[in-house]
């Protein structure tokens, strides 16, 4: 999903099924061009009902840094122990200083939003 500075932080909720892979690609623009996330770093955090943190923060590593692109992903095999539900999650790239677009560096929600999980349907196949 393109997401642009300029409506910062994208607020998107997404779906998923227990214990399927979580899968969010990103790809930040500012002024119709790609951000370089070069020497950037990228965190996702995900907080239960709670406030307490089911996954990170965590680091994603960007993709294709020079074009603004990193996925943010949880694997099967965590997203198997979420129970169903809804969470909190955020996304924060951290420029260093003396970055192109913050000279002082800068922490910047990027993506923000409600995950869904929903239950695995098994059926008896009797």
């Amino acid at each position: 999903m393109r997401v642009n500075f300029e409506d910062l932080p994208l607020d998107r909720g997404v779906r998923i099924v227990q214990g399927k892979t979580l899968y969010i690609p990103v790809e930040l623009w500012h002024n119709g061009a790609p951000v370089n996330l070069t020497d950037c770093t990228v965190t996702f955090t995900l907080v239960d009902d709670a406030g307490d943190a089911v996954v990170g923060p965590s680091p994603v590593t960007p993709h294709e840094p020079l074009d603004g692109k990193f996925i943010v992903r949880a694997e099967s095999s965590s997203t198997d122990d979420w129970l169903p539900g809804d969470y909190a999650y955020e996304v924060e790239v951290t420029f260093p200083a003396g970055s192109t677009l913050f000279i002082g560096g800068a922490v910047i929600a990027v993506l923000r939003g409600a995950v869904t999980v929903v239950p695995t349907i098994l059926v008896d196949e009797e």
